[in-house]
């Protein structure tokens, strides 16, 4: 049976595809592509993958702009970097001593104190750096986790803005 170079393409986002001759703990157990074609389309988006010869492959994933554009933190494992949605910025207190306090609600995930964190402004990266300070209410916490509202102080950095994004994430190194 001849198949089309479409066809063979296709073969690549299907369960139980894999081009290991043998199963280890990692790799050749055939989940993969298929379960990432799943999860894009269960969002409403499409996967596609190109391939031209000599040049390489390209896996093209399209999703919903409402998904593209929420906010989220940056963690990244090995050479992989994952988008969680975490925190946004709606209030600033002045607190003497301090500086300004970030009133922070946490979206998804959990914020942790001595996390990095990336503030974001308009889509230009204004700060890169750690989380000096988590509060709740008055009091210092260790970690604050989604749903609810917290206090964040920035080390070196108290040019925040309501409307600033907070990108949360702890370097993991494998």
């Amino acid at each position: 049976m001849d198949y089309s170079h479409k066809d063979i393409l296709s073969f690549l986002l299907m369960p139980g595809f894999s081009t290991n001759t043998e199963v280890t703990e990692y790799s050749g157990r055939g989940v993969g592509m298929d379960v990432v074609k799943s999860n894009v389309e269960n969002c409403g988006g499409t996967v596609s993958i190109t391939s031209e010869l000599g040049k390489g492959m390209t896996t093209t994933l399209k999703i919903p702009l409402t998904m593209a554009i929420m906010d989220g933190t940056e963690v990244s494992v090995g050479e992989s970097i994952f988008t969680v949605p975490i925190s946004n910025i709606r209030q600033i207190f002045k607190a003497s001593g301090i500086g300004n306090i970030a009133g922070s609600y946490v979206l998804d995930g959990t914020v942790q104190r001595g996390s990095r964190a990336r503030i974001t402004r308009d889509g230009d990266l204004v700060f890169e750096g750690s989380i000096a300070s988590l509060k709740r209410f008055k009091d210092d916490v260790k970690e604050v986790r989604a749903g609810y509202e917290c206090g964040l102080v920035f080390d070196g950095f108290s040019e925040i803005r309501e409307g600033d994004q907070v990108e949360v994430y702890v370097m993991v190194e494998i």
